[in-house]
C-alpha cells in the first residue's frame, strides 16, 4: 500500500490537469474550527464528542470480541468448539452488517441509521446481560444481534459527521484515536472483572458502552441542533466552490 501510495504521490498527472499547491499553515492544519468552516467552539466540541463516541463504540466492539470465548466456556457452559463457532458467528454477523448501509443509505439519513442500530445494539446488550448466563439460545441470538447491529455504526457515524464537518485527515485521526483508546481501555477494564469481579460483570461492562454511545449520539444530535445548521450550510458552500476536475479541460488542476 505505501509503495502504491508513492506511486501516485510522485507521478505525473494525466494530461489536460496539473497540481495545484494547498496552502494550509501548520496552525491552521490542526485547528478543529479547520473542519468547521473557522468556527473553533463548534469544531473543539464536536470533535471530543465524536472521540467519545468511537471510545465506547470501538471498546464494546473490540473486547466482546477478545472476550466472548472465554465467556461462553467459563460462564455459559459452552464447550470450546462451540464457543469458537460463536465467535465466529460474531464476526460473520458483523461483517454482514458492515454491508447493510450499502442497500439503503442513499434513501435513509444517516442519523436514523444510526439511532436504529444503536438501540438494536443496547436492546441486544440489554438481552445479554440477564439472559447470556443462564440460557445457551440468549447468549446465541444476542451474539448475533449485537454484533450485527454494530456492525454498520462505524462508517455511518462518519457519513453522520461529514453533514456537520469537513472530514479532514486530523478529523478522520480524532476518530481513530478515540476508536484505539477505547479498545485498550475496555480491554483492561474487561480483564480486571475478569480476574477480580467474575465473567458475568462483562457483559455489563458491555451494556454500560451501548448505553454510553447512545447518550454520545443524543449530545451530539442535539450539539448540531443549535449549530450544525448554520455550519453544513457553510460547509455545502464550500464544496460546490472547490475546484472541479474535468478530464476534457486543460485549465483544470488536482489538489497535490
Amino acid at each position: 500500500m505505501s509503495v502504491v501510495a508513492l506511486y501516485f504521490q510522485y507521478r505525473k498527472p494525466p494530461a489536460g490537469l496539473k497540481k495545484y499547491q494547498v496552502q494550509d499553515t501548520l496552525t491552521s492544519l490542526f485547528s478543529p474550527g479547520t473542519c468547521a468552516k473557522g468556527d473553533a467552539s463548534f469544531g473543539c466540541i464536536m470533535f471530543v464528542q465524536l472521540f467519545m463516541f468511537y471510545f465506547f463504540l470501538v471498546g464494546a466492539d473490540h473486547t466482546y470480541a477478545q472476550y466472548i470465548h472465554a465467556y461462553a466456556t467459563d460462564t455459559a457452559g459452552f464447550s470450546k468448539d462451540d464457543a469458537t463457532v460463536l465467535n465466529s458467528l460474531f464476526f460473520a454477523s458483523y461483517t454482514f452488517g458492515r454491508g447493510i448501509p450499502i442497500l439503503f443509505a442513499k434513501w435513509i439519513k444517516p442519523s436514523i441509521i444510526l439511532i436504529t442500530m444503536i438501540s438494536g445494539m443496547l436492546a441486544s446488550s440489554i438481552i445479554l446481560s440477564i439472559f447470556g448466563n443462564t440460557s445457551a439460545i440468549a447468549l446465541w441470538v444476542g451474539t448475533g444481534a449485537y454484533a450485527l447491529f454494530m456492525g454498520p455504526i462505524f462508517a455511518s457515524g462518519i457519513n453522520w459527521a461529514n453533514f456537520y464537518l469537513e472530514i479532514t485527515g486530523v478529523a478522520i485521526s480524532v476518530l481513530y484515536v478515540g476508536s484505539a483508546t477505547g479498545s485498550f481501555v475496555t480491554a483492561w477494564l474487561a480483564g480486571f472483572i475478569f480476574e477480580y469481579h467474575g465473567k458475568h460483570p462483562f457483559m455489563y461492562m458491555n451494556l454500560a458502552c451501548a448505553l454510553a454511545t447512545l447518550l454520545c449520539f443524543v449530545t451530539m444530535q442535539l450539539t448540531t441542533k443549535c449549530y450544525g445548521k448554520q455550519i453544513s450550510t457553510q460547509i455545502a458552500k464550500h464544496e460546490y466552490s472547490r475546484p472541479k476536475c474535468n478530464m476534457g479541460d486543460s485549465e483544470d488542476e488536482i489538489a497535490l
